[in-house]
């Protein structure tokens, strides 16, 4: 995973040289996960050309040369992902069913995933 960031922001600041292990939780409705990896400094210009659009313009008004602004890049190891198989009026069923019947909804399934 790729961000860019203020290089003297306190993510980078944090992180030192050889970077730190980090956690990154993408929240609902999107695909629900935890990631878990190796975060670092990477001072990509390619990536940052590549990753460079209208949205991270409009907090980097000095560009791509910018000399505050740097990558971090998650290298990411493991990952536990909860994909739903209910369509919202069976997620509602199911959740009212669970909480009647004292166990846990039947909605989707998680899933581990090993990047190495």
């Amino acid at each position: 995973l790729w961000f860019l960031a203020g290089a003297r922001s306190e993510i980078p600041d944090h992180l030192g040289g050889a970077g730190q292990d980090a956690l990154f939780l993408w929240p609902p409705p999107a695909l629900p996960a935890c990631i878990s990896g190796r975060l670092a400094i990477r001072r990509d210009r390619v990536r940052m050309q590549h990753y460079w659009n209208a949205v991270v313009a409009a907090w980097r008004p000095r560009g791509r040369d910018d000399p505050d602004l740097t990558m971090l890049c998650m290298e990411c190891e493991d990952a536990l992902v909860w994909v739903s198989t209910a369509g919202p009026v069976r997620r509602v069923w199911e959740i009212a069913r669970a909480n009647a019947m004292r166990r846990p909804p039947e909605i989707g399934v998680t899933t581990h995933l090993n990047f190495h």
